[in-house]
């Protein structure tokens, strides 16, 4: 803790500037960062709607550089598995879930 921490002149805001401040920042996270829920992949139940994402858009960013290309054989898996399961019978459509729960892990 700093020496002068509870003798320091500190500017605190009027409720006004405060409520501005606070708008400000929500504005600038808004524009920054992006909510998206998140969701474990355990089971084929989990993945049959992936099957029918057709705006799905895999993000690499933040995966570790070691882990890429397994990152990429996923990302290939659930474009090509995408692109078939319309033509796929609702039993077949859950033996390609089976598969791609088998591929995550």
């Amino acid at each position: 803790m700093k020496e002068n921490a509870f003798t320091d002149e500190l500017y605190i805001p009027s409720p006004e500037e405060a409520v501005h401040i606070q708008k400000q920042s929500a504005e600038d996270f808004q524009r920054t960062h992006r909510a998206v829920s998140v969701a474990p992949l355990n089971a084929p139940r989990d993945i049959l709607p992936l099957f029918r994402c057709y705006a799905l858009i895999p993000d690499e960013q933040c995966v570790a550089d070691e882990h890429l290309h397994d990152f990429a054989t996923l990302k290939q898996a659930l474009v090509d598995y995408g692109d078939i399961s319309g033509d796929l019978s609702a039993t077949e459509q859950l033996e390609a879930a089976e598969e791609f729960v088998k591929l995550v892990r």
